[in-house]
């Protein structure tokens, strides 16, 4: 049987800590977002009124949709530009 050895110096002790981690979608905030925003223009619909949020919601939707096709047109007409760069000094590299 072995005791505790009693003495004058307290040692610290291990801390615990009470973590949760939490998880963030943010393709899930989006869609709920969306969807409250639906239901806010159906309701005003409903009321025959016009609701100033949700036209700025709308030209912000349709502006964020057109910015991500001019940046995807972008990207496209530079891969091609270098595709056909990379062919033509293939093409004068090989057969020059």
């Amino acid at each position: 049987m072995q005791g505790k050895i009693p003495s004058f110096v307290k040692l610290p002790s291990n801390k615990r800590f009470n973590f949760k981690p939490r998880y963030y979608n943010a393709q899930k905030e989006e869609l709920e977002g969306r969807i409250a925003r639906a239901k806010r223009e159906l309701a005003a619909e409903e009321a025959g009124l016009t609701d100033p949020e949700s036209l700025k919601n709308k030209l912000s939707e349709s502006w964020r949709v057109n910015h991500r096709r001019r940046v995807n047109q972008k990207a496209n007409m530079r891969v091609a530009m270098i595709a056909a760069i990379l062919f033509v000094i293939f093409y004068f590299y090989f057969l020059a």
